[in-house]
């Protein structure tokens, strides 16, 4: 049974929406998946006729960001260990028209529109291949972020722990359906991203359900991008912690729910990836399910030492909000509710 906090126990307000989490490796090169991708954003325009108007305005508004992204990206990427193609560019005009049919050949991989209006697009471009930048320019693979994507940490069994730098930490939700996935195939899965987190003031809990999405730059200096209900999405949903302020919390869990189109988790191949500047991924699938229990609480992020914190993987499943909460003792009221 889905079940909402009663927000009458609660010590400050939230501010609601905002969407600062980067969608997977969003702004970045994967030199070995051989892609860079962007994201851009585009905020409704004030002039607009008509709202449908204001839609379409934002909409290419966070494209002609993403484009500009990808030129800036693109243009530090080294041909040499001296030259980046941003030097290329300036002496030779034929690089430089290139490159830009290169940028604006980018395809869009995401778009989605956020609760405020504004519009959220990620887009990639290839980096080998006849299509791909290195068609125009003899790029050089950065070794150290190669070395991070090939040396990822994968947290297999409950219990299991990984240190975490003081940076951003986006926490990135998503499915797959695969060959072993043919029930959750073709489905509207409506899959989220949650957490209870806990700091020296209060305690509290954001996810689509209870229609927290938190706030990244201020209180609670958590977000959650976007509620995806139809699985379509392909980088999933991103909650988000601002590692400036990372000191300002006790502990946080991080859970996932699913709220319809699939009955258990054995329907999906569920993986939470945990991503840090200049470290290596944190992977976490949602194995072991408990057949008829549809909330899996993933992991808790918690202090290792005065100035350390730790992930330790959970993998618990548990019929909802409230049954989490009284396993790991964290004394919030709850009452039965929905998203709609």
């Amino acid at each position: 049974m889905c079940k909402l906090k009663k927000y009458a126990i609660l010590f400050c307000t939230l501010v609601i929406v905002m969407a600062n989490a980067s969608a997977g490796l969003a702004n970045g090169i994967d030199w070995r998946a051989g892609f860079v991708e962007i994201e851009g954003y585009g905020v409704p325009a004030e002039q607009a006729h008509s709202a449908a108007q204001a839609r379409l305005l934002a909409l290419r508004a966070a494209k002609s960001d993403c484009y500009r992204n990808m030129l800036e990206m693109v243009s530090g990427v080294k041909v040499d260990s001296k030259t980046t193609v941003k030097d290329m560019m300036v002496a030779n005009d034929t690089i430089r028209t290139q490159v830009s049919g290169f940028i604006k050949g980018a395809q869009v991989i995401k778009a989605d529109m956020l609760y405020d209006g504004s519009y959220r697009v990620i887009m990639r471009a290839p980096l080998y291949g006849i299509q791909g930048l290195q068609a125009i320019v003899n790029i050089v693979p950065d070794t150290e972020q190669f070395n991070l994507e090939t040396s990822r940490v994968i947290l297999d069994n409950t219990g299991d722990t990984a240190n975490l730098v003081i940076d951003d930490i986006n926490t990135n939700l998503n499915w797959y359906q695969g060959s072993k996935n043919k029930v959750a195939a073709g489905k509207k899965v409506d899959l989220d991203i949650g957490c209870f987190y806990e700091t020296y003031q209060h305690k509290d809990v954001m996810d689509a359900l209870n229609k927290q999405f938190g706030d990244y730059k201020n209180t609670p200096y958590i977000s959650i991008d976007i509620d995806d209900r139809s699985g379509n999405a392909q980088s999933g949903e991103n909650l988000l912690i601002n590692g400036q302020r990372i000191n300002n919390f006790k502990r946080i869990l991080i859970y996932s729910y699913i709220y319809k189109g699939i009955n258990q988790w054995s329907e999906l191949d569920g993986v939470v990836t945990v991503k840090q500047s200049g470290k290596p991924d944190i992977i976490i699938r949602l194995d072991k399910p408990d057949a008829g229990k549809n909330m899996c609480a993933i992991a808790v992020i918690e202090k290792n030492g005065d100035s350390q914190y730790k992930i330790t993987k959970l993998g618990d499943y548990f019929s909802g909000h409230e049954a989490m909460d009284n396993a790991y003792n964290w004394g919030l009221n709850w009452h039965q509710g929905r998203k709609d």
